[in-house]
């Protein structure tokens, strides 16, 4: 039953932890199980552990930490195997209330594991380190494998390349799989095949003690072995056992006392590479109340923090027919499987087996059977919380963790009022603001109902299916199965789509998988019109199979289905007659689209259906890249590749088929390369834009090169190896040569040095001029004034990190187009007077740039306060791209000629000026003008005062109270609780103002004479006035004026708890500092006249040295970590280096760098000795390059 929440708050009530005796109080008798004793060792691979057979790779801990890499601490879920990280980490959450006669300690009570571990090794009662207390994980052919059978195995297991793998790494991958076979511990509850259905696990064992497995004859009836270790006919299987019986893990976890669980958990996988169960890793959890209370309410839950390559573009979503919740990418590329030449995939779990209830006149599935009168709870709720949503993460440590947690578990948001609960609402699509325990159920697909990155953008998510309520007595056992289960597609959306079919096939299997057939085939092209199949299905499990065919569908378009008839009598490459292997072969004509396959397995006149059981089967030859060529480099110009050189490799595209043209080709590599033209059948494709961008190797002599081919909806992995040589770059390679502005700006252009041998010690003068065929556009020009000869001409501006930049003397130019932008927020004076360096105003892990070189400033006014520029919140708009899509939205008016943009204000600079008398219009409530503490200025060029002209605010009164203050909840008190803070930071403790507009009047004579103008109109009558979106000459006169920023307000950055204040004053300072000036930095774009003067350095003898291709932050090592960690990054040449550590809160708690470094590989350490325990945020941030890292301190 589920307890009323009065009952639930009540027992809350004066409860006093008394953490001394409480492990006597809890300890439990292991209700009569007696382990055979055995001897205390640490083995690493029996502590933390891979299911892997399959197409993802999923680690697992013997303490009950699951999908966290042991060697990074970072993400541990893989999928596709060996391609990029989906998921960061996972555990189940479990929650009730416990009928414990000990009043002192809460009834309510929350376990499991979630970033901070809630469980120890072992089972119940026992010793978390007996030798037993592991993870034991089989393969059923373990007795045929050989060393290469395991090399990809042993290489994920540790974390080496598979080149790395050594004779020892797969000798102790091969010896544990042959003894976890033979120590197999049924006695603990490792499941078994009983294969004499007698109740008990009594195996027949080969001369070495191995259990042999059991044989038998097309009757049916046992002829060989016997009982034998696995389950549901896997091909891999893990099995541990863990328990809550450690007072101080659980406390750490959510704040409270254990419930007394033992969990057995099974794992499996099947290594069926073509089929749907390959997709997917299944998670049996077998949960047994080991105390000598009832415990009703309970829910159980799966938990995730997906990370789908980049942890910062997901979205997460949840189907409630399904029963199933997903993450998947939030764009249709991701850095990370870029690598890989991929489109991101879809990964969700699936409720395969909820706990049971009873129910009169249901059936369930439990413990591998149907069982009458109960039925299994489906997926009773969805949750999602992360970064940009309006929840976060619950509390770890603290009770008040418990109570958000039990809200979850409930699909109810994470307050800590178990009573008056807050629940979670659709945020899009028809049912928009309507409560419900299911949101984000739309479909992403279709674009249609309530989906995830309208409301919210893109970023780190975490997700929770529920089940619940039920009751377990004591020693009663309820099971919770779940499958994670992956899709691939064409892109982000066909993804989803290929893990929901995925998902249909598996939910109709369960419960059947030890009769699953398997499929394998092979596909040739013996002409070039022609492919030949050979299709085989084992079907060995399966009795009075009479007959076999698959009939095969195509995808898309209208080419004609066809079925293949599989034999079973020896005469058609079928094996052995009546062998249960059904095969054969046959050859046709090319087809153009992929086709899915139908198995029909029949029993006389009965039929079963395994629906898409063969999937994009590829009956067409692939596109070869060939005539591979070096076309640009950043290093020694001998079209090679060299070590640690950044080169263009091209390639030509020859297509062998002949029966088909290819209408749709995409090449995928790092860079995404579309063939808008198609390839015609026999036909080739040269051009300049087909190349892959590539980094040489430190070392060595081959770079192997991973792609992927996408035509006509096949999908095809590739790899091609490229000889690599050694240059003898000397230390100097890749050194920053010195750009002089002679006029204009110099910050777009950088010149390194590539080859030392042509080096030459000229002057080179770089020019801007239009190109006269182009309407619009700037183009450059590189003479060498010590020739006096033209170099390059008409050269574009590029802005594109991959573009091939000039290399001319040895030396590279590199002349860019700016980011249209704001390059840094700074307050340049508080009231304490001129600050320099300047101090920050801006939310730097969230993105926005700020001062350099010395921001480290706290706080940046004299009145103690901390104040950051930002955009009008609604929940989701944290980021600096938030504000940069909404301040500039309708920058220069509504459908002005070129454009609303940012670009309408560069290159001038602009300030916030608090003069204490400033005037403002009242835009939308009262259309009046009132006093304001602030001035609003465009100062153009900051080393020319004489240019500066005053702009007109136009504030939005939120609180409609005719003055410009801070907000507060106690405002608009029905409104949800935390309105008035900002979710630049977590903690409901950053107000926000005002939200002020800038009116730029037509009138920009030096000085105030517009704004003047403007403001006397508008008190003498506002009718006439400009809309905060027009265009220029869109009102008229004095009141004609223009849209600039918008929306913008300021945030008291930890000024206050925004629930609990009653008015501004409540805050640690209710305004800046009169005599503060904030100032907005534009981006500096060069201009047609411009010149700049480059002095080249004279030649340099060579020495090796090996430099990084790109900026890049590793994770820190080790993660989790305690208290030291190492921290790597990479810089491919001279920056401003800012590295930073933040807690879960936004705020900044250690900066480990800050200056300028040269290029090359460092190593930082961070002592968190003085942290409390939690999740850190790491952040670099290298010229415009920023990347952040999950980093968690566990004491």
């Amino acid at each position: 039953m589920e307890v009323p929440m009065k009952t639930i708050v009540n027992s809350l009530i004066g409860i006093v932890f008394i953490s001394i005796t409480v492990s006597l109080l809890y300890a439990r008798e292991m209700n009569g199980r007696t382990p055979n004793p055995a001897p205390q060792k640490n083995n690493s691979m029996t502590e933390k552990s891979l299911s892997n057979i399959g197409n993802m790779a999923f680690w697992f801990w013997n303490d009950g930490i699951s999908g966290h890499n042991p060697y990074t601490g970072s993400s541990g879920v893989t999928y596709p195997r060996t391609t990029a990280h989906v998921i960061y980490r996972e555990g189940i959450v479990w929650g009730g209330i416990t009928q414990e006669i000990y009043q002192s300690r809460p009834q309510l009570r929350v376990g499991g594991n979630t970033y901070r571990n809630g469980t120890q090794p072992g089972w119940y009662g026992g010793d978390p380190n007996d030798e037993r207390a592991r993870i034991y994980r089989i393969r059923k052919d373990w007795a045929s494998l050989t060393k290469e059978d395991v090399r990809q195995d042993a290489a994920e297991l540790n974390n080496v390349p598979p080149n790395a793998v050594t004779n020892a790494m797969l000798d102790e991958v091969l010896m544990q799989y042959k003894t976890d076979w033979k120590d197999w511990p049924v006695d603990l509850g490792a499941p078994y095949y009983d294969a004499d259905n007698n109740g008990m696990y009594n195996p027949v064992l080969d001369s070495t003690g191995m259990p042999i497995p059991a044989e038998y004859d097309s009757e049916g009836n046992l002829i060989e072995g016997g009982d034998y270790p696995g389950i549901a006919n896997a091909d891999q299987v893990l099995w541990f056992v863990i328990n809550d019986d450690n007072e101080a893990r659980v406390n750490d976890l959510a704040g409270s006392p254990p419930l007394g669980l033992e969990i057995q958990t099974t794992v499996w996988a099947y290594n069926q590479p073509q089929s749907v169960l390959s997709q997917a890793v299944f998670k049996k959890y077998k949960i047994i109340n080991k105390s000598s209370y009832v415990i009703d309410s309970m829910f159980v839950a799966q938990w995730s923090d997906p990370d789908l390559g980049d942890y910062s573009n997901d979205l997460v979503g949840c189907d409630s027919l399904l029963e199933c919740a997903y993450v998947y990418n939030g764009y249709d590329s991701d850095a990370e499987f870029d690598e890989y030449g991929l489109a991101p995939p879809a990964v969700g779990y699936l409720l395969l087996q909820g706990p049971i209830v009873p129910s009169p006149g249901d059936s369930a599935w439990f413990d591998g059977q149907v069982i009458n009168d109960y039925k299994n709870l489906p997926m009773t709720s969805f949750s999602f919380f992360g970064s940009g949503t309006t929840w976060s993460d619950p509390v770890l440590g603290d009770y008040d963790g418990t109570l958000q947690w039990y809200n979850l578990l409930r699909g109810y948001s994470p307050t800590i009022d178990v009573e008056d609960v807050t629940w979670f609402e659709h945020t899009t699509g028809p049912q928009e603001g309507q409560k419900t325990k299911f949101p984000l159920n739309g479909d992403p697909v279709a674009g249609t109902g309530d989906i995830d990155g309208v409301r919210y953008q893109p970023g780190d998510r975490r997700l929770v299916l529920a089940c619940g309520p039920f009751d377990l007595a004591p020693d009663e056992v309820q099971e919770f199965v779940v499958a994670a289960v992956g899709g691939q597609g064409t892109n982000r959306l066909t993804a989803i789509t290929d893990m929901k079919t995925n998902m249909k096939q598996i939910l109709k299997s369960f419960g059947n998988f030890n009769r699953i057939p398997k499929i394998s085939y092979s596909v040739e092209q013996p002409s070039t019109y022609t492919s030949q199949l050979f299709i085989e299905a084992n079907l060995t499990a399966m009795e009075d199979v009479t007959g076999c065919e698959i009939q095969f569908n195509p995808q898309v378009g209208t080419e004609a289905s066809f079925t293949l008839r599989l034999y079973d009598d020896g005469l058609h490459n079928d094996r052995q007659a009546g062998d249960g292997y059904w095969a054969a072969d046959t050859t046709m004509v090319n087809k153009k689209y992929p086709f899915d396959g139908d198995l029909n397995v029949h029993f006389g006149s009965d039929t079963e259906i395994y629906e898409n059981f063969v999937r994009n089967l590829r009956l067409r030859p692939v596109p070869e890249l060939k005539n591979w060529q070096v076309i640009w480099e950043n290093g020694k110009q001998d079209r090679k590749i060299n070590h640690s050189e950044t080169v263009h490799l091209q390639y030509d595209i020859h297509y062998p088929g002949m029966a088909q043209n290819i209408d749709h080709l995409t090449i995928r590599q790092e860079r995404i390369l579309n063939i808008n033209q198609g390839l015609s059948a026999g036909g080739t494709i040269s051009a300049d834009s087909l190349y892959f961008v590539l980094l040489g190797p430190s070392s060595g002599d081959t770079l192997t090169i991973d792609y992927s081919i996408q035509f006509d909806y096949h999908t095809v992995q590739l790899t091609t190896k490229q000889p690599v040589y050694s240059a003898g770059q000397n230390n100097h390679w890749m050194d920053t040569v010195t750009v002089v502005p002679v006029v204009g700006t110099g910050k777009n252009v950088s010149v390194y040095v590539a080859d030392q041998s042509l080096l030459t010690a000229h002057t080179y003068a770089i020019t801007f001029h239009k190109d006269s065929a182009q309407k619009e556009g700037l183009n450059w020009n590189l003479t060498d004034l010590t020739s006096g000869t033209i170099k390059l001409q008409n050269q574009p501006l590029a802005d594109d990190e991959d573009y091939p930049h000039p290399v001319v003397d040895g030396l590279l130019f590199q002349v860019s187009k700016p980011q249209e932008t704001v390059t840094s927020f700074e307050v340049v004076k508080n009231g304490d007077g001129p600050l320099d360096p300047p101090a920050s105003a801006g939310a730097s892990w969230q993105g926005f740039p700020i001062p350099d070189p010395d921001y480290d400033i706290w706080p940046n006014m004299a009145n103690g306060s901390f104040w950051f520029i930002h955009t009008w919140p609604n929940g989701s708009r944290g980021s600096f791209d938030a504000f940069m899509a909404r301040t500039f939205q309708y920058t220069g008016g509504y459908g002005v000629a070129d454009g609303e943009g940012i670009h309408h204000l560069l290159p001038h600079d602009f300030e916030i000026r608090f003069t204490g008398n400033g005037k403002a219009f009242d835009n939308w409530f009262t259309e009046t003008v009132i006093d304001v503490p602030f001035e609003l200025w465009d100062i153009g060029d900051v080393n020319d005062p004489d240019d500066d002209y005053q702009l007109v605010p136009y504030i939005y009164d939120y609180d409609t109270n005719g003055e410009f203050n801070l907000l507060y909840d106690a405002v608009y008190p029905d409104d949800p609780i935390g309105w008035a803070d900002h979710e630049v930071s977590s903690a409901q403790n950053d107000p926000w103002t005002d939200p002020f507009y800038w009116i730029h009047p037509t009138d920009n004579t030096p000085g105030s004479q517009g704004y003047n103008n403007m403001i006397a109109a508008l008190e003498n009558d506002p009718g006439p006035k400009a809309e905060w979106y027009y265009q220029p000459g869109q009102a008229s006169g004095a009141y004609d004026g223009w849209a600039g920023m918008h929306r913008m307000v300021l945030v008291n950055w930890n000024g206050g708890d925004v629930t609990t204040a009653s008015s501004p004053s409540d805050y640690n300072a209710e305004l800046p500092d009169i005599g503060s000036v904030f100032r907005i930095v534009m981006a500096k774009p060069n201009f047609a006249g411009d010149s700049l003067l480059v002095y080249g350095p004279t030649a340099i003898a060579s020495k090796d040295n090996g430099l990084p291709k790109r900026f890049r932050l590793e994770q820190n090592y080790p993660n989790p970590f305690n208290p030291l960690t190492t921290i790597r990054y990479a810089l491919p040449r001279q920056s401003k280096v800012t590295l930073e550590v933040f807690n879960v809160l936004g705020q900044k708690v250690a900066v480990l760098v800050n200056g300028k470094q040269p290029a090359g590989v460092y190593s930082v350490q961070w002592d968190a000795s003085r942290f409390a325990t939690g999740l850190y945020i790491l952040r670099i941030k290298a010229g415009n390059f920023v990347s952040s890292k999950k980093m968690l301190l566990v004491k």
